[in-house]
């Protein structure tokens, strides 16, 4: 067992590695630049900067939970205010991106202290994707902010004015510092090459750490982040137009809106964890009540959401394939004497258990699973049945493999025996990716 192991840690991966390494690179360099460049020495500069570190470091205490379990904090959103605090027109002026990414860095090193006493997990890899794509994002904006402020004779600059008093050259009379212009396009480009960037580094981690395909984990991403990573670059610009005129009061109004985000996400988690906890109670009627093996419907639904995983399953479904194979063996609560339930017919079994999850008035794809749970996945003489959902013949195979593989079963077969019963049927009973796919989460556990 390592250190990390018995300490309750996940191991680094080598991904992890590239992306704090390249993270700490960037980070070296710009608090070199920063702390020769004069800004560094002004004292307007470092209140402003300071304040922003502070403000960092609170939002990195605003943590979310994502649909695949994945902690994210929101202390890029001041950051990539604070890279859009200043003008465009009359003349060019914003932060330095070696200040933006010093002043992250320190707001995210008092924010790792206040969780090393709270004892909480540090996410310093996480931080390092946040800084990544904050550089990225930064430099692509102001490429766009000062590519509008050449344009701006021309009145082509698509700028979002935002001094109190505009004349034909901008905010004519106005310091630099009492107001932001922001860049339309300047806008759109960060948020796409932040959101690419994040998603592009967290879906590399979940390849190596799962060893799943990349394709469907990046979509997946996007699916799941792409919202959010929108409304911090929404509050970001916010921040940046109200700090001017509003200096630190700005902030209180700043920090509602993720305070609200947050509890939105934790209410979602809530709701989910509730779903599952009475989804894992009435999986265990037909164990307790004696109709199934102690255990089976739960072994089942792990092994279902490991292929699930290996097959490049996006996590929505993931969870829904869950909650079918937790439930799979429900319709055999109506048999009235459980020594009767070898005798039943499947077919009706998987009816009745179906017919139950819809009275619930959820969950429509879960019941189309637990309906056709017993299905061929394609018939002699015909193709592949393209109505069969992917789930529905996952659970197939994963019941088939724990009724002959369960603790006590009569048949006392190994894994290999097990396998290569399944890979007899594969001409019409079970799809072939469905049994590649188990063979391949076997051999990662070490059962195969």
């Amino acid at each position: 067992m390592t250190r990390d192991q018995a300490m309750g840690r996940k191991p680094l991966l080598s991904s992890d590695r590239v992306i704090g390494g390249g993270a700490l690179a960037a980070l070296g360099i710009a608090a070199a630049l920063f702390a020769i460049n004069d800004v560094a020495h002004s004292a307007r500069e470092l209140k402003i900067f300071g304040a922003f570190a502070l403000l960092v470091a609170a939002s990195e205490m605003f943590e979310v939970t994502l649909p695949n379990n994945r902690q994210l904090s929101l202390g890029i959103a001041p950051a990539l205010g604070f890279a859009l605090l200043g003008p465009i027109v009359p003349r060019f002026s914003h932060q330095l991106m070696s200040e933006v990414l010093t002043m992250f860095a320190a707001g995210v090193c008092v924010a790792t202290l206040m969780r090393l006493s709270m004892k909480k997990d540090l996410q310093l890899v996480d931080s390092g994707t946040h800084l990544i794509a904050l550089a990225g994002g930064t430099a692509v904006y102001q490429g766009f902010a000062a590519l509008s402020s050449k344009m701006a004779a021309s009145g082509h600059a698509f700028i979002f004015n935002t001094c109190a008093h505009k004349g034909a050259d901008g905010c004519a009379g106005a310091a630099p510092d009492k107001f932001t212009d922001l860049s339309i396009f300047g806008l759109i480009a960060m948020l796409l090459v932040v959101v690419l960037i994040e998603t592009t580094l967290n879906a590399y981690r979940q390849v190596e750490r799962n060893q799943v395909p990349m394709l469907p984990v990046f979509k997946d991403q996007i699916r799941s982040t792409g919202a959010l990573h929108l409304s911090i670059l929404s509050v970001g610009a916010l921040l940046a137009i109200a700090y001017p005129p509003l200096r630190e009061w700005s902030f209180p109004l700043f920090l509602a809106p993720l305070a609200a985000t947050q509890f939105a996400f934790r209410q979602f988690a809530s709701i989910r964890k509730t779903y599952l906890q009475t989804i894992g109670a009435l999986s265990r009627v037909p164990e307790m009540a004696g109709y199934t093996q102690p255990g089976h419907s739960r072994r089942v639904a792990q092994l279902a959401k490991e292929m699930a995983a290996e097959l490049g399953v996006n996590q929505q479904e993931i969870d829904e394939i869950e909650y079918a194979a937790l439930l799979h063996d429900i319709g055999r609560v109506s048999i009235p004497d459980p020594q009767d339930a070898q005798d039943a017919s499947k077919l009706e079994l998987a009816l009745t258990g179906a017919g139950i999850v819809r009275e619930t008035g959820h969950f429509p794809r879960v019941a189309d699973m637990i309906e056709r749970q017993n299905e061929p996945y394609r018939r002699r003489g015909e193709d592949a049945n393209p109505e069969l959902s992917l789930g529905a013949k996952i659970i197939k195979v994963c019941s088939a493999f724990d009724d002959m593989t369960r603790p006590g079963a009569t048949l006392g077969l190994s894994t290999w025996d097990v396998l290569e019963r399944l890979h007899l049927g594969m001409a019409y009973e079970y799809d072939p990716a469905v049994i590649q796919a188990l063979t391949r989460v076997l051999e990662k556990r070490g059962e195969a």
